[in-house]
């Protein structure tokens, strides 16, 4: 297994204390939600997984807390660092040990989704919490699958805590309709990565992500944008998903053929790619 980074793991934990008054309205996403993904029922905990720096919690659009919030995340050690990019800000938070003034590489980030015409880049969930909004994020509670930390080795300690995460299923389509809005390389490059780990991670659970992206409710332009975004990133060992997710990873074992392969199977498996 891939050495994890303390310092991250250590915040998602902090935040996981935080929000627990409130477990049915936070969703664990991004890298960390590829890490508990191997601790569903039927996965693979044996994939090395790579590991992320930050930690994201997608915050249900409906939901505004009380104070409590600032003051449960104030108790857990955590403390805010306000954007200077964005009007409102958004709110980061850190480790109380790493400072209040300077925005370390792990820190913890809220996100809520963007729906229709609202185009806010940043909706205030509770008092001084700035969270920014993104695109097709509303995917991540439209199937949720909720693991107990108990059943996660690095957070067993919290024992019986329940933890949201989206199914693979909306992961899935929502990183393929995202991709298309990154601007940063590395971004996508890690995209890319994390589809790859999702296949390889679910591999005993190809059957259910396709029942699953079926069942999806979602808008059908959105489904066929994103299937079409899917098949092209690695439709070939030359494509751009493989050329990014080999780059990404960094790892020989994992090189272009294996990268090719096994996202071919698992696209024909679920229903993206006719079997050939």
């Amino acid at each position: 297994m891939k050495e994890m980074n303390e310092e991250a793991l250590e915040l998602l934990r902090r935040t996981l204390r935080a929000i627990q008054p409130w477990p049915d309205q936070f969703v664990v996403v991004g890298g960390w939600a590829m890490q508990l993904y191997r601790y569903l029922e039927g996965a693979d905990a044996s994939v090395a997984v790579d590991h992320t720096k930050d930690v994201d919690i997608a915050v249900l659009t409906s939901s505004r807390f009380p104070p409590a919030l600032s003051n449960q995340l104030a108790s857990a050690g955590l403390v805010p660092i306000r954007s200077r990019s964005t009007q409102p800000p958004v709110t980061y938070f850190q480790a109380r040990e790493r400072g209040e003034h300077e925005l370390a590489p792990e820190y913890v980030e809220f996100l809520v989704p963007q729906v229709g015409a609202d185009d806010r880049s940043t909706i205030e969930i509770a008092a001084g919490v700035g969270a920014q909004s993104l695109r097709y994020l509303d995917l991540s509670f439209e199937q949720v699958r909720t693991l107990s930390a108990s059943s996660v080795p690095f957070l067993r300690e919290l024992g019986d805590m329940p933890i949201q995460v989206p199914s693979p299923a909306s992961y899935l389509l929502a990183k393929s309709l995202v991709y298309e809005k990154r601007k940063r390389d590395e971004k996508r490059d890690a995209d890319c990565a994390y589809l790859y780990w999702l296949a390889l991670v679910t591999r005993k659970l190809w059957p259910d992500i396709r029942r699953d992206l079926a069942q999806l409710r979602v808008p059908e332009k959105w489904r066929r944008r994103g299937y079409a975004q899917l098949r092209g990133l690695f439709e070939q060992q030359a494509s751009e998903g493989v050329v990014r997710a080999v780059r990404s990873i960094a790892d020989p074992d994992h090189g272009p053929a294996m990268v090719h392969g096994v996202m071919r199977r698992f696209l024909e498996a679920i229903g993206v790619v006719e079997q050939s």
